[in-house]
């Protein structure tokens, strides 16, 4: 009894650091995504307190176009790397004879 105590309460324990682990990563994950909104409020408040060449609007509109692009080319690349692995699961099928059609 003793043993199915330890072995449930390692279990528990190893899983628990893995859900710590994945909820750092997703907060990890989220920073760097909002990178250039987080940098778009520094460079106005820059702005407000200095003369630079751009206004306000124009830094605005440079950073969100830039976390727009970053948000595309990242969903582009799932999308390309989601194609390639299905195309390479068909021929994989293919090339065993497990094909059904």
């Amino acid at each position: 009894m003793k043993q199915i105590i330890k072995k449930a309460l390692t279990l528990v324990s190893v899983y628990y650091a893995y859900m710590v682990e994945y909820r750092a990563e997703l907060i990890l994950w989220v920073l760097a995504r909002s990178l250039p909104i987080i940098l778009m409020g520094v460079w106005i408040q820059a702005v407000r307190n200095r003369k630079f060449g751009l206004t306000a609007v124009d830094f605005a509109r440079y950073f969100l176009a830039v976390f727009f692009v970053r948000q595309f080319f990242i969903q582009q690349k799932y999308f390309i790397f989601s194609i390639n692995k299905l195309r390479s699961a068909t021929t994989k099928a293919s090339w065993s004879g497990l094909e059904t059609f």
